[in-house]
């Protein structure tokens, strides 16, 4: 699959309320998506798609599905400025979110340990892959609004 196909089918899944996908070259780093859930949580995503044949589903690089250290670096920086950041990786038919946060602490991790922090990961079967993912963002985002509240980070 190709991150177009990708971007096609999350869009055409009707669990984002709102999404604009950004192209933009003068920016690099930015993250592919950024979406609402319609109560409130917002953040960005970028899109991943990894090579089957990958060990390691995250890693870093200029390689097919590898993050480039400016896509590493925006989702450290915008994680610790409270910034909702996913990458949403799709290796082996399945889509596997994980947190901004987690991206540099995982990079190189082996496939168990990256599904082990996975905020979300989607079916196998393409007609039941994104079932849940609106629900999972939205319980993410109140969670951690919640933290971010009772830390006076908010």
């Amino acid at each position: 699959m190709k991150e177009s196909a990708l971007w096609s089918s999350l869009k055409d899944s009707g669990q984002l309320p709102f999404h604009v996908r950004i192209e933009s070259p003068a920016s690099p780093g930015v993250p592919d998506v950024y979406f609402g859930t319609g109560t409130g949580v917002t953040g960005w995503i970028e899109l991943k798609v990894v090579p089957d044949t990958h060990r390691k589903p995250l890693t870093q690089g200029t390689g097919t599905g590898q993050l480039r250290p400016l896509q590493v670096l925006w989702a450290r920086q915008a994680s610790e400025k409270n910034i909702f950041t996913f990458v949403l990786l799709y290796q082996k038919k399945r889509a596997i979110l994980l947190s901004g946060a987690d991206v540099e602490p995982l990079l190189g991790a082996t496939e168990d340990q990256v599904l082990a922090r996975a905020v979300w990961v989607g079916s196998t079967n393409a007609r039941e892959r994104w079932h849940g993912l609106l629900e999972k963002l939205e319980k993410h985002g109140r969670e951690n609004l919640i933290q971010l509240a009772t830390q006076g980070s908010v």
